[in-house]
């Protein structure tokens, strides 16, 4: 369990980090279906 949770945490932090980047660098607002 703690595994399967350890596992979407990375995967919504790298998420989370690919829309920031896209927000500051383009001032592009990106969907969670998008990422």
């Amino acid at each position: 369990m703690r595994q399967t949770v350890g596992c979407v945490r990375l995967v919504y932090n790298k998420m989370l980090d690919y829309r920031t980047q896209a927000f500051y660098e383009r001032q592009e607002k990106i969907s969670y279906n998008q990422s």
